[in-house]
């Protein structure tokens, strides 16, 4: 509401003002509830402006649990491009301040990533979930025997990573020379409360996403077949070479760059557009112009409106 807005804003006032203080005592709890409060206000490029202020702070630390927020907001009340902003800023925290994640913020990202259907690092996160025990991951089995992979008591999002990672490891068998076929079982969804959700989510997401050829047997329909001479072609092709720029490791991750001066930690994009803006264009230019009008109020003390 406006009340809420205008309240809220009374407070980032009030905190900027109270800026050196709250610097000389390092408390990061202060920055994590005000995003929270974006997320009432529906506002994430808020939430980005106060974690460019976390960054720019030469004594509070952006935590886990500040990138956590971040995503929560995204996914509530973000889209697309902020939740890629938000891993994208998780991956330079990993190079520039060897952030590490813990099953809390692993967790979140994964649900966050697969509600806006951003798949970047998709791979590594799930590899990182296997490793600390959120994941058992599918067995590829031995060369020349079928592999069957049960989905029972998996829900959607795990059976779709799940399935993403297991496949690029597949890839690699596969353009060794190394073929085997793949059944995947969704069952009949006879349990289900409502329609069936794996059944019917899974092969679309294998199709379209993974860009795999799916075939469901006649005689259970709770089977999916992926012959291994699709499985085959697909790693030789450039639907693989898709699937890994969709899924793959981002860049600020595999080549990292020199870590900027404090005060630059997170370099603001002023290129020209000399084109009609698209949508995520002109909010990415607000998001800009919000945080520079931010970083005026820090220095001269003016509310902002």
């Amino acid at each position: 509401s406006n009340g809420q807005t205008v309240i809220a804003r009374s407070i980032l006032k009030r905190m900027v003002l109270l800026r050196t203080e709250h610097d000389r005592r390092g408390d990061h709890r202060i920055y994590n509830a005000l995003i929270k409060i974006c997320m009432k206000l529906g506002d994430a490029d808020m939430a980005f402006g106060l974690i460019q202020l976390m960054g720019q702070s030469s004594t509070v630390q952006i935590t886990t649990g500040s990138v956590d927020i971040l995503l929560k907001v995204c996914d509530t009340v973000g889209n697309k491009s902020h939740v890629q902003e938000a891993v994208d800023l998780f991956s330079r925290l990993q190079v520039e301040r060897g952030m590490k994640a813990d099953r809390m913020l692993i967790d979140t990202m994964l649900q966050t990533c697969f509600s806006k259907q951003v798949y970047t690092n998709i791979l590594t996160l799930t590899r990182v979930a296997i490793r600390i025990g959120m994941y058992k991951p599918f067995p590829l089995g031995t060369a020349g025997s079928m592999c069957m992979w049960d989905l029972h008591n998996t829900i959607e999002m795990d059976a779709c990573f799940l399935l993403a990672e297991a496949f690029d490891r597949a890839a690699v068998h596969a353009s060794q020379g190394v073929v085997r076929d793949v059944v995947i079982v969704t069952g009949k969804g006879l349990g289900s409360k409502n329609a069936p959700v794996l059944r019917r989510k899974i092969p679309p997401f294998l199709r379209d996403i993974i860009g795999l050829k799916v075939t469901r047997l006649k005689d259970n329909e709770g089977r999916l077949l992926i012959t291994g001479s699709s499985l085959q072609e697909w790693a030789s092709g450039s639907k693989y070479r898709q699937f890994r720029v969709l899924f793959g490791q981002n860049s600020p991750e595999a080549k990292p760059k020199p870590k900027p001066p404090p005060s630059t930690c997170f370099p603001a994009i002023t290129a020209k557009v000399e084109r009609p803006e698209t949508k995520e264009e002109k909010q990415r230019r607000r998001l800009l112009a919000w945080r520079r009008k931010f970083a005026e109020m820090q220095q001269s003390g003016k509310m902002w409106m």
